[in-house]
């Protein structure tokens, strides 16, 4: 949340011209969230097929998002172009990186997790938090701006109170969806092998940061220190949202390998980006790999069964535990059968339609 971190008496400088040690952690932060917001922006429009879809907006809002948030923090820091401006531009982003963080997560969330209540329930907390805190902070933030300059230093009580129980609120909304994803994920990994169980630890691993980056932003909070907090939490929304590029690119490949392992050096990492073939060499015949088909998560209807064998395999040659996903893709609308469920098979549906999400 944009909060006036430092009264107007505060120096940006030194005595003898240098920057203090606030001044350089905004500049520094500042910097690499920018950087890493253009950087999320360029991938965006380089890496996606199709511009539409919950996911593709929710990312391309979010992402966008980081870039007035920096701009807006420093330019109140610094008093560029007047407090009102500052903070309004801040607070514009606050929302969109926030709320936008939280529905890039929820949009993914109904590839591992097949439970319409659970999804309904998560859709409608994020509605939620967002029309409650976003209002209620921006309402008592400009209330608390227009404040004399000699009372803002000391902020108001009831907006240091609101700060923490919102930030809170928007920190347990990312560990609920963060911990459903991981509680499917350590289910899958009970009974995956090879190539599916090397792709669901690294999935396992990218969330696991995820919600050690809102454990450490939660701490600076409750400790005080709100510059810092303000700083690191721009910073590492930006690294958040450029983890899910490894976790899209991650379940795209389980997805279209349908659990197979899967040679890292035949196929991409964005199943659902097409990558035009290198050229040979000169005087070198020109050998084609075949690849997936480029898919795009909001067009394509995946439907893929894991089903894992309770009791040993009457034939020896098989591999005991060994998953066997059975896939029917809809690229253009026509719905292919689903494959037959043997009788006796424990079934997880992994994927269920992927334009449930938007």
């Amino acid at each position: 949340m944009p909060v006036p971190t430092h009264s107007d008496g505060e120096l940006v400088r030194r005595a003898d011209g240098r920057y203090t040690p606030e001044a350089v952690m905004v500049i520094t932060c500042t910097t690499v969230s920018l950087y890493n917001g253009i950087e999320l922006l360029s991938l965006i429009f380089t890496t996606f097929k199709r511009f539409r879809g919950l996911y593709f907006w929710s990312l391309l809002v979010a992402s966008f998002g980081v870039v007035p948030y920096a701009v807006g923090w420093l330019i109140d820091y610094f008093h560029l172009a007047g407090n009102i401006a500052g903070i309004l531009i801040n607070d514009i982003g606050w929302m969109l990186l926030i709320t936008g963080q939280a529905l890039v997560l929820y949009s993914r969330l109904h590839l591992v997790l097949d439970n319409d209540r659970i999804l309904l329930a998560v859709k409608w907390m994020i509605i939620f938090n967002a029309v409650v805190w976003h209002t209620t902070m921006t309402v008592l933030l400009f209330t608390v701006s227009y404040r004399p300059r000699e009372g803002r230093a000391s902020y108001n009580p009831i907006f240091n109170i609101l700060e923490k129980v919102h930030m809170t609120c928007f920190c347990v909304q990312e560990f609920i969806i963060s911990g459903l994803y991981l509680w499917k994920t350590i289910d899958i990994l009970k009974t995956a092998l090879g190539g599916t169980r090397r792709i669901m630890r690294q999935l396992f691993i990218i969330n696991i940061l995820i919600v050690i980056m809102d454990i450490a932003l939660l701490v600076i909070e409750f400790t005080g220190h709100y510059l810092w907090q303000q700083g690191l939490k721009v910073v590492m929304y930006s690294i958040k949202l450029k983890l899910e590029f490894a976790v899209l690119g991650k379940l795209i490949e389980f997805l279209q390998h349908g659990g197979e392992p899967v040679d890292s050096g035949q196929t991409p990492m964005f199943g659902f980006v097409e990558v035009p073939p290198e050229r040979p060499a000169k005087g070198k015949r020109a050998h084609s790999i075949e690849g997936p088909e480029a898919v795009g998560l909001e067009s394509v209807r995946t439907r893929s069964t894991v089903t894992s064998s309770l009791k040993p395999p009457q034939n020896q040659h098989n591999v005991l535990g060994r998953i066997m996903v059975r896939r029917s893709v809809n690229v253009e609308g026509s719905v292919l059968p689903e494959a037959d469920k043997k009788s006796g098979n424990s079934t997880d549906e992994l994927c269920e339609d992927v334009s449930r999400a938007s």
